[in-house]
């Protein structure tokens, strides 16, 4: 693994995002792409929070690490956002990109929505345990007192009660393992900004 390219990602997301935690949360998901433990990750930002960012510049980076890039810029609420669908297959970021526009553009039935959901889930590389518990709970906006507090404890994405400790070893703890071999700078501002998450154990 280069890190000396790594590096160079990680360096212009932290120069041209205003807020470091933004450029860490997206070197988070561009790691657990190179690592394999996302099929595909997808990174928005706002650009009244971002100075000066060259779409065409970050994607000639993303792909020096053989990574396949899909940019977007779209208008959201009066403010641009920019889109980046990422991974080491061209197919599958074209899939997640493709799945997050019907997601939002149309209207569905319940198991529609659930099967797109689960797609999603699988090609972002969350845990079964989890991409199912969204599914049948969060997804419907059913949430009960020890979710929230699931939320308040883990960053990347909602856990399952029964299968938590399984998902943080399988998933969380992997990325920020990770996170502290690659991307030292990112692991940094985001527990400095998120310092009641979980992790390590």
């Amino acid at each position: 693994m280069d890190k000396a390219k790594i590096k160079k990602v990680e360096n212009y997301l932290f120069w041209h995002c205003k807020r470091r935690y933004d450029a860490g949360s997206i070197m988070s998901n561009i790691i657990g792409v190179i690592i394999n433990l996302k099929p595909s990750c997808s990174c928005i930002l706002n650009e009244r929070n971002v100075r000066k960012f060259n779409i065409v510049r970050f994607t000639k980076l993303l792909e020096k690490l053989d990574l396949k890039v899909i940019s977007k810029r779209t208008l959201s609420s009066n403010e641009y956002d920019l889109n980046f669908y990422i991974s080491k297959s061209l197919k599958k970021a074209m899939r997640l990109k493709e799945l997050f526009e019907v997601l939002n553009n149309y209207n569905f039935g319940d198991d529609e929505r659930k099967d797109i959901h689960s797609e999603i889930g699988e090609l972002l590389g969350y845990p079964k345990t989890a991409v199912n518990y969204f599914v049948r709970n969060v997804e419907r906006g059913s949430l009960s007192e020890s979710h929230k507090q699931r939320v308040k404890k883990y960053f990347y994405y909602a856990h399952s009660e029964a299968y938590q400790n399984k998902e943080f070893k399988e998933y969380d703890e992997r990325l920020n393992r990770a996170l502290d071999k690659y991307s030292v700078r990112s692991a940094k501002a985001l527990r400095k900004k998120y310092p009641q998450k979980r992790w390590l154990d």
